[in-house]
């Protein structure tokens, strides 16, 4: 009955997400800013994302980057997190697909824009993870911004804010 519970709490979050993340992508990126006190960090990759400004950046370890993590923010304590990595693909496919294939593991995987950008926002029920793919455009890849914890109504918003704040340089 607990598990069955938090299932139904993490699904809920998940579309949650989903419903706050397509209202505030209709806000431009710079819109974000109004939202929560924050600082823009740029990645080489061409893409920035806003998070707030009493977050830290932690180093990621040898293993993260094994697993293609490539950046790690959060509270002090890492109560909340956004955690981003990048993993290749065997070959090139569109956002619709990778959707359509993700959806059968996940089923209330949401394809949306935010900043003319396809992305898919989905829970990871057994992890306690809310996560945004896009796809990499230049080479057979995806970029993943994981944020935790999903069953946390406040965080729920602040995640959703940043994933809507993601944009290319």
């Amino acid at each position: 009955m607990e598990r069955g519970l938090m299932m139904k709490r993490l699904l809920a979050a998940a579309l949650c997400l989903t419903m706050v993340l397509c209202m505030t992508a209709a806000v431009c990126a710079e819109g974000v800013e109004s939202l929560f006190d924050g600082t823009w960090v740029q990645f080489e990759d061409g893409f920035e994302i806003y998070l707030p400004s009493d977050w830290y950046e932690f180093e990621c370890t040898e293993e993260m980057n094994a697993q293609g993590i490539f950046y790690m923010a959060g509270t002090e304590d890492m109560s909340y997190s956004c955690t981003m990595a990048w993993q290749a693909l065997e070959e090139d496919c569109t956002v619709e697909a990778f959707h359509a294939e993700l959806v059968t593991a996940y089923p209330g995987a949401e394809l949306v824009e935010v900043n003319g950008i396809a992305v898919i926002v989905y829970a990871d029920l057994e992890n306690d993870l809310l996560n945004c793919i896009a796809l990499d455009a230049s080479e057979p890849g995806f970029y993943m911004f994981a944020f935790s914890p999903a069953d946390d109504e406040d965080f729920q918003n602040l995640a959703a804010a940043i994933t809507a704040s993601i944009r290319n340089l």
